[in-house]
């Protein structure tokens, strides 16, 4: 019989692996069943088929951050997490091994978590975050760390002003000097309704045709980007995060909203 093939390329690490998953999955198991049931049964069954192994290490660190950023046994308060949302986060994160991706993944579980089994407002999100490059990922982070947010007349949460950056600093944040995917990746973002132009203002998000300085890049984050990126640090509450680090400012009637 023909010896089976590594598909993933794991045979070199097989035993380092096999040690990680036994430490790591009694404690992502435990996590799981505290808040989802049908994920934790899920995820045992992954357990069973080593090929998977790469997935699983990916799952346990998606696990672990997102019981660092709970900081509260759930169970306490009653905390359950939709078993759609998390069929959906347990899958998609699994396929990435991304750090900050990774983290997005844990604090939209975290996000996700509610008194209500039914409640399913998180998954608008899911087809965003897994429609992320890892670019992506770290150009919104850049931007949303960055952004002043309020509320416009009616209550609803907008940026206040535009983010501004160099393309040497963009290049850097990317971690890509290939500015072609650049280009591609932040017109990627507006399609997905992550960023938005302030025609009335002349200000276009990212690159635009002949530009007078392409080292003058802006970005105007959608307010969806808000809400989203709120989720993604496991906060339900899009006003309190923004308050909470400080980026939160009352509406002045004499400044202008984009």
């Amino acid at each position: 019989m023909s010896e089976s093939k590594d598909i993933l390329g794991l045979k070199p690490y097989g035993e380092a692996l096999k040690i990680f998953v036994d430490q790591g999955a009694k404690g992502a198991i435990n996590f799981l069943s505290k808040i989802c049931t049908p994920a934790a049964d899920e995820f045992g069954l992954m357990l069973q088929d080593k090929v998977r192994y790469w997935r699983i290490c990916n799952l346990i660190k998606m696990a672990q951050k997102s019981q660092d950023k709970l900081k509260i046994d759930p169970t306490h308060h009653n905390l359950i997490l939709n078993p759609r949302i998390a069929n959906e986060i347990m899958n998609n994160s699994s396929w990435q091994d991304d750090e900050n991706l990774l983290d997005m993944w844990a604090g939209l579980l975290v996000s996700s978590l509610s008194k209500k089994q039914n409640d399913d407002s998180k998954i608008i999100y899911i087809q965003t975050l897994k429609s992320l490059s890892t670019v992506q990922a770290r150009i919104i982070k850049f931007i949303c760390d960055e952004v002043i947010v309020g509320k416009d007349k009616n209550g609803l949460i907008v940026p206040l002003q535009h983010v501004e950056t160099s393309l040497d600093k963009l290049f850097s944040i990317s971690n890509t000097s290939d500015i072609h995917r650049l280009d591609r990746e932040i017109d990627n973002l507006r399609g997905l309704s992550l960023i938005t132009d302030a025609l009335n203002n002349s200000i276009v998000s990212g690159f635009h045709e002949n530009m007078d300085n392409i080292q003058d890049i802006k970005f105007i984050p959608s307010p969806f980007l808000l809400h989203l990126n709120a989720a993604v640090n496991g906060q339900n509450d899009t006003e309190h995060y923004y308050n909470s680090i400080g980026h939160f400012h009352a509406l002045n009637t004499n400044r202008s909203v984009l």
